[in-house]
């Protein structure tokens, strides 16, 4: 008698159980683009602005171009750099704005290229920027949403939105470079 009970009382609460997992929390599923979508529409992009300079970087899954070498010799790795950089739509829209960056935030000291090496020997992207250009040298970034972005509208800090799918526009300037002192 007591198994006669127990039997359904068991398939009862396991189909509640199961029941619950698959119920929706009202917000519809999104399917993030795939790198080829990304790529796609990245491609077309810098065909109609003419951005021939800009290539694929297999290392970063990114685009990566140098918009202008600057001024002067690239930074060694001890310099004392500062480098600013802005984040845009490709519709124009700016997203951010940063100030100049020229203190390590972890050390309280002077950035230098070096801050940015990587510790299993691949180079950041702020390392890879910082080795090609000089003082004024400006490096775009094209990252594609599959990154940089989700499939959903975003609500950032500064209150702008990041909409769903967004390609983001990386403008890096490095803004001063010296072997002793830097200021922003």
């Amino acid at each position: 008698m007591k198994k006669a009970i127990w039997t359904p009382a068991i398939a009862i609460m396991s189909a509640i159980t199961l029941a619950a997992c698959f119920k929706s929390n009202d917000v519809p599923p999104c399917t993030p683009y795939t790198l080829e979508q990304d790529r796609h529409i990245i491609d077309s992009f810098i065909d109609v602005q003419e951005l021939h300079y800009m290539s694929f970087n297999t290392d970063f899954n990114m685009y990566t171009g140098i918009v202008s070498m600057g001024d002067g010799q690239i930074p060694s790795d001890d310099a004392k750099i500062a480098f600013k950089y802005t984040i845009k739509l490709m519709n124009g829209s700016t997203i951010f704005t940063s100030d100049s960056l020229y203190l390590n935030p972890q050390t309280g000291g002077k950035l230098t290229p070096a801050d940015f090496k990587s510790t299993n020997s691949t180079p950041t992207l702020e390392y890879y920027f910082l080795k090609r250009v000089g003082k004024g040298g400006v490096m775009k970034v094209i990252v594609p949403s599959r990154i940089g972005a989700d499939c959903r509208d975003q609500k950032l800090q500064n209150g702008n939105t990041l909409p769903a799918h967004a390609q983001l526009i990386y403008d890096f300037t490095l803004t001063g470079v010296d072997q002793g002192t830097v200021t922003p």
